[in-house]
Order: C-alpha cells, then structure tokens, then sequence
C-alpha cells in the first residue's frame, strides 16, 4: 500500500505547488490536471487491489489524502461525505475509536499519532455531515480516545517510550488548533443534530447547548482568539487563518442553534434570547466576512489565503446573511409600533444591517467568478437585497465601486479546484422561502444552499 500512499502525496503535491506559484488564482495547465488526476487514479487502483478493507500500513493515510485531493479539486460536498464515512469505518476497523494506551502493542508515537488522525477525520465527519444535512457517524459511536497532546512536533519520535506532558495552553503548537476546534465541534454536532431532528427539541436542550457552546468559546485560548487586524501584525498568517476559523465556527453554532426562534420570539418574548444571539452572531460573521476579503486582497496579511474566499465558509456566510436579511423582513412586516416596542430587549439598528448586506454582496459579486458557490452565493444576495431594501442589486447602477470590482475580479477570476458544475440553479425557491417568512423551512434552506447537491425527493427521507 506504500505505492498508492505514494501517489497519493504526488498527486496532492502537483495541486498544492500550482497553489503556491500562483497564489491559486490563475487555472492550472492542462498538464496540472492530468497529472493530478492520473495520480489519484493509481493511488485509488492500489487500494483496490491491496484491498482497504484488511486495514494494512498506510491504507488510511492513502485514503485520506485521496479525499482531500478531491476535496481542493472541487468535488460535490457528498460525495465527500460518502469517502469520509468509508474512512470511518476503516478507521473502526482498525480500532481508532479506542484509545491507545488500552494496548501495550502500540507504541507512545503510534498512539499520539492515531488521536490526531481520528480527531481530524471527527471534524471532518461534523463537518461535511452538517453541510449536506445529513447526520454524521462517530456522534452515536461509544469511543474512549482521547484529545491529543499539546506538543511539538520535534517533542516527541517513533522511538520514545513515554510521552512527555502536554505543554501549557498558552504555546501554539500543531496540535493546539486541531484541540481546540474538536470542543467547538462537539457542541456543533449536538447542534447540527438538533437542527434537523424530526421532533423539535425542547428549549431547555437548546438552552443546554448555549452554555455548551459558550464554555467551548472560553476555553479558546488567548493566543487563537481572534482579534482586529492591526494587532495582528506580526503574526503569521496561518495563525491568523485559525483564529478566524474558530470564530466563524463558533458563532455558525449559535446561528444554526438560535434561528428556528426568530420568528417564535415575535410572538413569545420567551425567546427573545435566541432572536438576540442569532442576530447578533450574524452581524458578526458579515463583519468578519468583510474583514478576511479585505485581508485577502493582494499585499494584504492574508493574501496567501485569497483562494479562501471560495471555499465552503461561503455557505457560513451566506446563512449569516439569509438571517439578517429574515430579521429585516420581520422587522418590516411587523411595522414600526412594534418595532419601537419598549418591551422588545434588542433593536438592531436596520441601516447598519443593510449595510453589512451590501457589503457582504459586493464581495460575492467580485468573486463570483472564483466557483460555483460564490456565484450562487451573488445571486442569492442580490435576492435578499431586493427583498428587504427594494435595491435594484444587479442593475447598472448598483452602488459599487466599479474600477474596484473590475480589478479584483480578474484576480478571483481563478482560485478554486479544477470543477465546476455547470450552470448553477436560479434563485427562484429563495425568493419563495422570503415570501413567506413566517413559514421558513431551515431544511429547505440547508439543502437549497448546497446547489446541486440536494437529495432526489424519492430518496429524501431525512
């Protein structure tokens, strides 16, 4: 199985040095693809004829990296889930969901390896189950494996007999992101659940899963919180990138946690917490939207990370934005007595939220062209700016600096994988989801916002 794992890095190695000679914003060669995709196949023919299933050395290494491959060359959300569920179940097979030091016959290194390994592919799982609206696997999965340690990377080597302690919280080490991530992820998982049971949960889980959500955000350690860009100077990007990712995680918790209430809290002031948090969260993952386009752009702290701006966080944003634009409709619909309503806890201020919608499409207008999903998200955007501001968003005289947006766009103009799946699906079953807000399925919108990768109605039985 070594050769296939050896392809496999080949292959993966092909992508990620086209990324970092151009930034991955230019299209890669013809010879770029061929390559890339001839290496994956042989790597996938040497885990069919070593035959995945007996677990041999490297089979799950092989397997893994054939999906991130996938992964960066665009491919479809589920069937990533699918190679991410057989990457569980060779991983259970070869005895990952138990700890390692319930095994004299595997060593120190062996064993801090294997926690990181099925800690990885546990956020993946999460993950990619939640943005398909299907439930994950290692949720209902009885495991003892602990977190893995705080430690460097030269702490530690295959032939150590003990493991030294964990460091402090406070240095960054390799481990500490993947450490904290997995406590975010575990309540995102409840949530995620809960989001799309078949019988509604009681408010008291949900309340349960806030303070869940809350402790996991404390215990985030100084050094990954995120914080303003100028006093980020010095650090290094990567650090930067992390810091983001926790933070937009985070609040995509509370967003999916909350938002089932944002209509019941104009009804029932009981829930006027959860119409407060929703909100609020999503002003915040607009504001940060802004700030990593911005940071992105070229000579910025992030500009390494410009092929960001079209990954799957585009979904966070977008949902971010679908809520804003629900309260502002609400808002509208229930007219200003009851919008100056002395009892109602929180107004938002609506010009400061249109704003942050404006601006959250300007940046998916100028990237649109980066993948399928920043397209779907611009048009999407250019809906709910009609919807709650009447604005005329794809007409000519849209508000928007054009000498920017002609410049930047031929920069997004590549920075994606290699796919795209052909011309992505009109809005029209968004503006009926905004037409009748007070009805709004989250089911529906969760599948909506995955393009083409909803469920065929006769096999949709989640």
């Amino acid at each position: 199985m070594w050769i296939g794992l050896l392809y496999a890095i080949m292959g993966l190695a092909t992508f990620l040095l086209h990324r970092a000679e151009g930034g991955g914003l230019s299209p890669p060669s013809q010879t770029t693809i061929e390559s890339v995709k001839a290496f994956r196949d042989l790597a996938a023919s040497a885990m069919v004829l070593e035959d995945i299933t007996k677990s041999r050395p490297y089979s799950l290494e092989c397997l893994m990296l054939c999906i991130e491959s996938e992964y960066l060359d665009g491919a479809p959300p589920i069937k990533l889930w699918v190679s991410i569920g057989v990457a569980m179940r060779l991983m259970l097979r070869m005895g990952y969901h138990r700890d390692s030091s319930l095994y004299n016959n595997i060593t120190c290194f062996q064993g801090e390896m294997r926690r990181r390994v099925w800690h990885f592919v546990y956020q993946l799982d999460v993950l990619f189950s939640a943005l398909v609206g299907l439930p994950n696997m290692i949720r209902n999965i009885q495991s003892d494996t602990e977190p893995p340690h705080n430690l460097l990377d030269a702490d530690f080597s295959p032939g150590i007999t003990c493991l030294p302690e964990s460091r402090p919280v406070s240095e960054i080490t390799p481990s500490l992101y993947s450490i904290v991530k997995g406590r975010i992820c575990s309540v995102f998982s409840a949530t995620a659940e809960i989001s799309h049971a078949v019988i509604p949960p009681k408010y008291s889980e949900v309340m349960d899963l806030d303070s869940s959500s809350q402790e996991s955000y404390v215990l985030i350690p100084p050094a990954l919180r995120v914080r303003p860009m100028d006093q980020s100077i010095i650090d290094p990007p990567d650090l930067i990138m992390n810091r983001f990712n926790l933070e937009l995680l985070h609040l995509k918790t509370r967003c999916i946690l909350h938002r089932r209430y944002l209509i019941e809290a104009r009804m029932d002031s009981h829930f006027e917490y959860s119409r407060r948090t929703c909100v609020d969260a999503a002003r915040r993952l607009l504001a940060h939207h802004l700030t990593i386009y911005d940071a992105c752009q070229p000579g910025g702290r992030l500009s390494r990370f410009r092929w960001y701006m079209s990954t799957l966080s585009t979904h966070d944003f977008l949902l971010a934005a679908m809520i804003i634009c629900l309260e502002l409709d609400l808002e509208l619909k229930a007219g200003l007595d009851q919008v100056n309503n002395p009892s109602r806890q929180t107004n938002f201020d609506r010009k400061e939220m249109i704003d942050a919608l404006r601006a959250s499409y300007d940046v998916f207008r100028i990237s649109e062209n980066s993948s399928w999903k920043a397209n779907q998200a611009s048009k999407a955007m250019a809906i709910m700016l009609r919807k709650v501001d009447g604005a005329p968003a794809l007409d000519a005289d849209w508000n928007i600096d054009e000498a920017r947006y002609q410049e930047t766009a031929a920069v997004f103009e590549y920075s994606a994988g290699f796919g795209w799946p052909g011309d992505v699906d009109e809005s029209t079953r968004l503006g009926d989801m905004l037409d009748t807000p007070l009805n709004l399925d989250w089911l529906r919108w969760d599948k909506y916002i995955n393009g083409k990768e909803e469920l065929s109605p006769e096999l949709d039985y989640h």
